[in-house]
């Protein structure tokens, strides 16, 4: 008998994985954007009950910006930069690094909006 049957359940802690992407593109980078940031911030595969959040940042500067605030609170996050014409290097998008307790990321995603939402 499984320890559910006997009452004895586990609580399941939800993982929330945050993904910021660049406003400034057009729709077809953003969608590649957000999969490399995606796949650069998580090891293998995440559970079926991961809340998954994509998020909208201005422009470069503001990935820039954003990237400085998780770097100052120690919040593990990858930044995907493009490497190809016409971006050269630029920086596209942030991956944060799934995580259970959000306390400290939404110090830094709270104001932004969700991706392609009209303001």
């Amino acid at each position: 008998m499984r320890p559910q049957s006997l009452g004895q359940k586990k609580k399941l802690e939800i993982q929330h994985h945050h993904i910021i992407c660049r406003g400034d593109i057009p729709d077809g980078h953003k969608f590649a954007q957000v999969g490399h940031a995606v796949a650069e911030s998580c090891e293998g595969p995440m559970p079926n009950t991961t809340y998954i959040y994509v998020l909208e940042a201005k422009d470069e500067s503001h990935i820039d910006e954003l990237h400085a605030k998780l770097w100052d609170l120690e919040i593990p996050h990858t930044v995907i930069h493009e490497p190809d014409a016409p971006y050269n290097g630029q920086a596209m998008a942030i991956g944060i690094w799934p995580v259970i307790d959000r306390t400290d990321v939404k110090k830094v995603t709270s104001s932004l909006p969700l991706l392609g939402k009209k303001k």
